[in-house]
């Protein structure tokens, strides 16, 4: 099929969903334990373990986005923030793209939760977070790709390159 005929048909059947943009961060602390919430999700009718994440406001930048998203949440402020990579959540059903941080450097403080936000903030050591991914208690795919990528590219970097 020719690249204009494709084109064609794609605009005839897709629907494009404009959902804006996120942030998900991943808060390490002493490079040995992460920063995790308990979040009670309505649409999964169930608590869901996942990392620190939420919308961009309009005209906000991911960094800026980020960081409050991470003190709003968990009461954490980051020393460090670190951009890991960035990707489209569902590129078959809308545009969001959501941008993945690694924060480091933490100081505690005291969570700005939004109202009607059910969440308990918790922190686990890395090998109990990873262990979380491989029996699917950590369900969330956004959290599930940053603790990953993370683990692969960053966490197991310096092993692999000595």
């Amino acid at each position: 099929m020719k690249d204009s005929a494709m084109e064609e048909k794609i605009k005839k059947y897709a629907k494009r969903y404009v959902d804006g943009q996120a942030v998900t961060i991943l808060p390490v602390i002493g490079g040995k334990t992460a920063v995790i919430n308990r979040q009670y999700r309505k649409t999964a009718g169930s608590w869901m373990y996942e990392l620190p994440s939420g919308k961009m406001e309009p005209n906000e930048n991911p960094r800026k986005a980020a960081i409050r998203e991470l003190e709003e949440e968990t009461g954490y402020n980051a020393g460090s923030l670190r951009l890991l990579f960035s990707a489209y959540l569902v590129s078959g059903i809308n545009t969001k793209k959501s941008y993945f941080y690694l924060a480091t450097n933490l100081k505690k403080g005291t969570p700005r939760r939004e109202s009607g936000e059910l969440i308990e903030t918790r922190v686990v050591p890395l090998g109990r977070l990873y262990g979380m991914v491989k029996k699917g208690m950590i369900a969330d795919s956004k959290s599930v790709s940053c603790i990953l990528y993370y683990k692969s590219f960053v966490k197991g970097k310096s092993s692999r390159s000595a």
